[in-house]
């Protein structure tokens, strides 16, 4: 199976199945590579190009690990706000845990909370906790539950975890430790995280980007376009050259609609920009991630944008004295001459939610999608050495989301073979041909979390490849 956090959905079967949640792992695509932005860019990306230097704290091994541990043996913390990874990545990527973890003196102290014990959270991680991107995302809302609520609740994690049938081990193994709840933050791990679920229905499992549930199951996922369209806006008015990249990791639903709201930011302020993509069918791989922002430099183009993981990207940008949107974490400091803005993933609230349903007894399985509004994403703030009225675009933008009053998909908007999609007067849900939203979910939310959104905006350059 391919390697990433999501898994892209194709024919019929699945669009009928996805909302229903009867999707089997033989109808999980394998993805192959794809590379879009013409053939200087595909002729580039095929070259052994010299990357850039990965950060220092980078994960050694770009690779998932070729199997899970039949007894994770997970790194914990209780209750300490101060409590990190070593900072370093597993010596190999088949080591059977993530580095230790100091467990705070707290531990045995009894909580404050009227549940009357201490809530135990697990973590499951595909990369490692310090990635500085997706993974390190996830783990510093890990932290942020530790810091709110101290000794009422202690966490384990377990980095490198593939998403494999050998993951199943893994989650069934936090489940018989005794643990209340155990996160799966990765797509791929969807149906093994269910299997577990019906193993050990007295522990509660939570699936990030997931659709299948169980009594004991719940899924959650946040609008990262949000921060994408804020990102978007600085891209559009600091190009000189109207010619953008962006790095796709593969081309599903998730990452379409990252690529789509960048470029509606883009569009917002300068429809006469070109956006040409190369996919690199990999979420974290520095050095192939820094080949295909060469390639895309080559093309003239003067800022970039991807959905991988590391901050090569952005060095690479640097390197070239070019700009570029960072993704996931805070990379500012990688690249700090080139990124205009990050992206950034707030999981925190979630986390710190859902545990807090535990305690009181309130837990059960939703199916949730978390807003800027919600606290659950946002942007940095825009680099000193951006024009203030550029600034004030992003801004100002930035305060409406957080309002709950912009929606960045209003009409109208057309894809790049000329096709209107959504009207003037219109938005995604309206074009929503799916069942019933889920719980919690709008209509233009099913939409995006579906497969539905196989098209690029009209200032892409090229196709959204067949998954």
């Amino acid at each position: 199976m391919a390697d990433g956090r999501r898994r892209g959905l194709s024919d019929d079967l699945e669009k009928k199945n996805l909302l229903k949640g009867t999707l089997g792992r033989r109808e999980l695509i394998k993805l192959g590579g794809v590379v879009l932005g013409g053939s200087a860019a595909a002729a580039v990306l095929a070259a052994c190009g010299g990357p850039a230097t990965p950060p220092a704290a980078a994960p050694a091994s770009s690779a998932a690990p070729s199997s899970a541990p039949a007894s994770a043996s997970p790194s914990s913390t209780a209750g300490s706000a101060s409590a990190k990874p070593s900072g370093s990545a597993p010596a190999s990527a088949s080591a059977s845990s993530s580095s230790s973890v100091a467990a705070s003196s707290s531990a045995a102290a009894k909580p404050s909370g009227s549940a009357g014990k201490v809530i135990k959270a697990a973590f499951v991680y595909l990369g490692t906790a310090n990635d500085h991107g997706w993974t390190n995302a996830h783990d510093d809302g890990r932290k942020f539950v530790e810091q709110q609520l101290g000794s009422q609740v202690q966490t384990a994690f377990t980095e490198n975890v593939p998403e494999e049938a050998a993951s199943q081990r893994v989650f069934e193994d936090y489940g018989q430790k005794g643990y209340d709840v155990v996160y799966g933050t990765s797509f791929g791990y969807m149906d093994f995280m269910l299997a577990a679920a019906k193993n050990f229905p007295n522990t509660k499992y939570e699936h990030c980007a997931g659709f299948k549930t169980a009594p004991n199951l719940s899924t959650y996922m946040i609008a990262q376009e949000d921060g994408r369209y804020l990102n978007g806006i600085l891209a559009g008015k600091m190009t000189k050259t109207n010619t953008l990249g962006f790095i796709g990791s593969f081309p599903i639903p998730e990452v379409v609609r990252d690529l789509n709201g960048w470029a509606q930011g883009v569009r917002s302020v300068n429809p006469q920009a070109k956006i040409h993509v190369v996919w690199i069918n990999t979420w974290f791989d520095p050095p192939k991630e820094t080949t295909a922002a060469n390639s895309l430099l080559d093309l003239k183009a003067d800022v970039l944008a991807s959905v991988t993981d590391s901050p090569a990207m952005s060095q690479a940008a640097a390197a070239r004295k070019v700009y570029a949107c960072g993704s996931d974490s805070d990379q500012t400091s990688y690249a700090p001459t080139a990124i205009l803005s990050c992206a950034v993933y707030k999981w925190g609230p979630h986390y710190l939610k859902s545990v807090k349903s535990i305690m009181d007894g309130t837990w059960k399985n939703d199916q949730v999608y978390y807003h800027m509004k919600d606290g659950a994403i946002d942007a940095t703030p825009p680099a000193s050495f951006i024009p203030a009225d550029v600034a004030k675009l992003a801004n100002d933008a930035q305060a409406k989301l957080k309002a709950g009053q912009l929606d960045i998909w209003a009409g109208p908007i057309s894809d790049n073979k000329g096709k209107q999609l959504i009207g003037a007067n219109q938005t995604l849900g309206d074009i929503y041909t799916g069942s019933a939203p889920l719980p919690g979910q709008t209509k233009t939310d099913a939409y995006i979390q579906s497969d539905q959104m196989n098209w690029a905006l009209d200032i892409i350059v090229g196709d959204i490849p067949k998954s």
